[in-house]
């Protein structure tokens, strides 16, 4: 039979006029609870925590295994990164290597294209200077005459510097 708060205000009441009110508190605080079936024991307490105790233990094992697969993943990437940086870093080293290349080659070829305007720039001076020494008689007949001999020549070395700029630049 279940005790009832009720029996037990009831038992409460009869101790206190048997022995006195004190004397029945006492008695009555000394009683196990009403739900003692519900109280752990220290058997119970040592089997909860051997389960607590093994839970842990493969909490822990699962844990490290994790960190351990995340160690050892994190490695990997850390070496594709690596390894993609190198190749990047070669690959700059090569366009670079081209550029510089493709600089010096583009400086040499326009030294020649100067070198050739100035070789024209010489060309029309001599021949400037023999136009001048004709006589008199051929000169209006020459200076005509050179005049589009000029035109020519310049037309031609203008053409002639437009096309090896225009390869210049194009290469």
């Amino acid at each position: 039979m279940a005790v009832t708060e009720k029996n037990r205000i009831k038992l409460h009441d009869s101790l206190t006029r048997a022995i006195g009110e004190e004397e029945a508190d006492t008695l009555m605080e000394s009683l196990p609870p009403d739900k003692w079936h519900e109280l752990a024991t220290t058997t119970d307490l040592k089997n909860l925590e051997s389960r607590i105790c093994n839970e842990l233990s493969k909490l822990r094992v699962d844990t490290n295994n994790q960190i351990t697969d995340l160690k050892n993943d994190t490695a990997r990437q850390f070496s594709e990164v690596n390894r993609q940086f190198s190749e990047v870093n070669r690959q700059f080293a090569e366009v670079n290597a081209h550029i510089s290349d493709h600089k010096n080659e583009t400086a040499k070829q326009f030294v020649e294209v100067k070198n050739q305007i100035s070789d024209l720039g010489n060309q029309i001076s001599e021949l400037k200077g023999l136009i001048v020494n004709h006589t008199a008689d051929s000169k209006l007949i020459a200076v005509d005459q050179s005049r589009t001999f000029i035109l020519w020549v310049a037309a031609f070395a203008i053409a002639v510097c437009l096309t090896v700029a225009g390869g210049v630049y194009f290469n």
